[in-house]
């Protein structure tokens, strides 16, 4: 976890700035990379599309031309050759990861998919390693052949089971040397080096914070899948996406070791800047870190493995702050939650309670600067499978944070 304060001199707030484009290869961490998102811009502000839309690419003409003004972030399983007419209007990065490691999370990834998802990708519950690795299903083969070379070469005809390029892709060197002119054109991170991706990543976002690092949708490593006839296997269908995985580490390297500039201007919608007396809804709140993806229910449990936090421009008449929160159990001791902002303990009380509900009122410190801290820490947490031990929730849950609001 990270708890770090904003440096005293924080950076000014810019006012607008392109949306970030988050070109989403499966199976590089971007589940965890979403949950960073919605923390940083809010859920509302964080669109995803769908790849396998046949109708994403007028979606994307559709978006461009509304207008970019209320989105912070587009992602999505969508290769670049969708964006070529619009890329200079979004601010462009993707996720590496070791080729051999994608497949094989992939491999175990479909291992709990459902008989209606398999289906399109060839595949039966309870399906063997063979027959995942030789599937022609188009829909799967992209995946399991050069995968991150397709995503990111530019060339529809990667894509389309049609064409000769399809199934030749590994025969034609042009196509690596495109995907890596595409990778020096956007920024970049490594799955086996996410501490220092998110740290350039966020850098180059203008975010005046250092940001978590977050695990969803691991999956166990160590099966039979492993031996070493599967991982030749693999790499002999993954030539190409092992240069430039290679290649694109060398580049990470060079740009990690040349990045020391601090943020200057953060961008304004990685702080939440509310109105007086305004409600806001968690899934509008950016600046946010230590929180579960918002539930359709209006609230967005905080995460036990780390504070949660809101980083805050106040309102110049702001004197208090009302936050609306969801216990775990309704004899959950709201007293000893710790309210910091800071890191200075600030006094706070129940002003309304309602089985499960608690509104509580916490006083603003003098002397805030121009981006601040508010800390939530809970004292203990409940495991989910406790209360409902058939369900599949395992995370362990106290607080969930539904709206804020400042107060004069």
């Amino acid at each position: 976890m990270n708890d770090s304060l904003p440096s005293p001199a924080a950076p000014t707030l810019a006012a607008g700035g392109r949306p970030l484009l988050f070109l989403h290869i499966p199976k590089t961490a971007g589940t965890s990379f979403l949950t960073l998102l919605h923390n940083l811009f809010g859920e509302r502000r964080v669109r995803r599309l769908d790849g396998h839309d046949p109708l994403v690419v007028q979606q994307i003409d559709n978006l461009v031309r509304a207008g970019l003004d209320e989105l912070s972030c587009l992602a999505g399983h969508i290769p670049v050759h969708h964006f070529h007419p619009y890329l200079a209007r979004f601010q462009p990065f993707t996720l590496l990861r070791n080729p051999v490691a994608r497949v094989l999370s992939l491999f175990r990834f479909l291992q709990r998919a459902s008989a209606a998802e398999l289906r399109p990708m060839g595949l039966a519950p309870g399906f063997s390693f063979d027959s995942f690795i030789d599937s022609t299903a188009p829909g799967l083969y992209g995946q399991t052949n050069d995968g991150m070379c397709r995503f990111l070469c530019g060339d529809a005809r990667a894509f389309d089971p049609k064409a000769p390029e399809f199934t030749t892709l590994a025969e034609l060197p042009e196509m690596l040397e495109q995907a890596m002119r595409t990778l020096e054109r956007l920024e970049f991170g490594i799955v086996e080096h996410m501490a220092g991706s998110i740290a350039l990543l966020s850098h180059g976002w203008g975010v005046p914070y250092p940001l978590d690092e977050y695990t969803k949708n691991a999956t166990e490593r160590g099966g039979s899948e492993e031996s070493l006839d599967n991982i030749r296997r693999i790499v002999r269908r993954n030539t190409l996406d092992i240069a430039l995985y290679e290649k694109a580490s060398a580049l990470f390297a060079r740009r990690l070791a040349g990045w020391r500039a601090p943020v200057a201007q953060a961008r304004a919608a990685a702080v939440f800047a509310p109105k007086l007396g305004a409600a806001t809804n968690v899934a509008a709140i950016g600046g946010r870190q230590g929180f579960h993806d918002f539930e359709p229910v209006g609230f967005a449990w905080m995460m036990a493995d780390m504070p949660a936090r809101i980083h805050f421009s106040p309102p110049p008449e702001a004197r208090r702050v009302r936050l609306r929160l969801y216990t775990i159990g309704s004899d959950y001791r709201m007293g000893d939650v710790a309210m910091r902002v800071n890191g200075q303990r600030v006094a706070q009380r129940v002003v309304e309670r309602k089985d499960r509900w608690h509104v509580v009122e916490l006083e603003l410190p003098p002397g805030l600067g121009a981006i601040n801290q508010l800390a939530i820490l809970s004292p203990y947490w409940v495991p989910t499978r406790f209360l409902n031990p058939e369900g599949r929730d395992d995370r362990p849950l106290a607080l969930a944070l539904a709206d804020v609001t400042f107060l004069g």
